[in-house]
């Protein structure tokens, strides 16, 4: 995995964590980290770590970061789909 080379990330933060700030700086997924030692849950998002209290807070997070509860929206097609109909004309 990608460490993350940000000069402002404090001394203690273990490899896991730079691993999971590095991969979200790098790409748009949503890393969850839990401490060995301390048991702290984190969440690195777009190359900032966030440090959650509780279950609850871990859940509410993700609830607004995926949209959870949210009304369904309009089913989407695959990206093939409109590409298959081009030959035919």
């Amino acid at each position: 995995l990608p460490l993350s080379r940000n000069a402002q990330l404090a001394r203690n933060m273990g490899t896991r964590h730079r691993a999971a700030l590095g991969l979200s700086e790098e790409t748009d997924a949503v890393v969850l980290v839990v401490s060995e030692e301390t048991g702290r849950i984190s969440l690195a998002v777009a190359g900032h770590m966030e440090t959650l209290h509780d279950v609850e807070a871990l859940h509410q997070r993700l609830a607004e970061l995926f949209s959870l509860g949210a009304p369904p929206g309009p089913a989407e097609q695959p990206w093939w789909v409109p590409a298959r109909g081009w030959l035919r004309k």
